[in-house]
């Protein structure tokens, strides 16, 4: 993952770097540069979500006391129905971002929980999408403070932020 972040920064300065070495770019050869651009962008954005997944594989691992095995991690994650089920959580979220974001924001909360499940009763698409929705509103005290989408917020958003602050420090020399 750091790698990956570290590469963004690089790929955005060389694209920057063509684009201002002429006072006025040439269209003509701005759209193989747009297209290098935006494929490097995609590769970047696969494999950081496939390393994102895999963590996810071994954090699950090593909470339920098993030994940490990356390859297996890297395994499952590449497995297509484990990929299909990540992409179909990954636009449900972005369709909900698009109405009027708070709905994405509990799409995404809903479905926070569709790799452990996924690792854990080993099933994919529709069925460990409803599976982690069914898990995280699982509520039986009722309350507020023990209710787990709460809980899922701050760890997402400690989680962001803690990311967030390391690729910063991972991308600054970069972009200094």
């Amino acid at each position: 993952l750091a790698l990956t972040s570290a590469s963004f920064p690089i790929i955005q300065a060389a694209f920057m770097q063509s684009m201002m070495t002429e006072p006025r770019p040439d269209p003509a050869r701005m759209v193989p540069m747009v297209a290098g651009f935006v494929l490097a962008v995609l590769i970047v954005i696969v494999v950081y979500v496939l390393a994102n997944g895999a963590l996810y594989v071994a954090a699950v691992d090593a909470a339920a006391g098993r030994p940490v095995d990356m390859r297996r991690a890297w395994r499952l994650v590449l497995r297509p129905r484990i990929w299909g089920t990540m992409v179909l959580s990954s636009l449900a979220f972005v369709a909900g971002l698009f109405c009027c974001i708070l709905p994405g924001l509990y799409v995404g909360l809903l479905f926070s929980l569709v790799i452990p499940v996924m690792v854990e009763e080993a099933s994919a698409g529709t069925a460990a999408l409803g599976r982690s929705a069914e898990l995280i509103r699982y509520n039986p005290q009722g309350g507020i403070v023990s209710d787990p989408r709460g809980k899922a917020f701050l760890i997402v958003f400690v989680g962001m932020v803690m990311s967030y602050a390391m690729v910063f420090f991972l991308q600054l020399p970069f972009m200094v």
